[in-house]
């Protein structure tokens, strides 16, 4: 089963795909990347990617969108 979500996420819209996965079932991605779930321990999922050398794969809280790579360069000097 899969559900439709609407997100925001840097003032931009967008639509997110939600499917509920076991342990070691896994998702294609359009090409050559695929997401299994290794393992699921109370609050924390293990995830598997498998994706060619030229995709960027990283965590959300190292990402940084290119557009606000500078911000601190265009903040205010006090």
């Amino acid at each position: 089963m899969a559900e439709l979500a609407r997100t925001v996420r840097d003032g931009k819209t967008s639509r997110m795909l939600i499917l509920v996965r076991k342990a070691q079932e896994g998702i294609w991605i359009e090409g050559d990347i695929w997401v299994r779930v290794l393992s699921v321990d109370r609050d924390r999922v293990k995830l598997g990617i498998t994706a060619p050398g030229s995709v960027k794969v990283m965590r959300e809280e190292i990402y940084v969108p290119a557009d606000h790579a500078h911000a601190d360069d265009e903040a205010p000097v006090a």
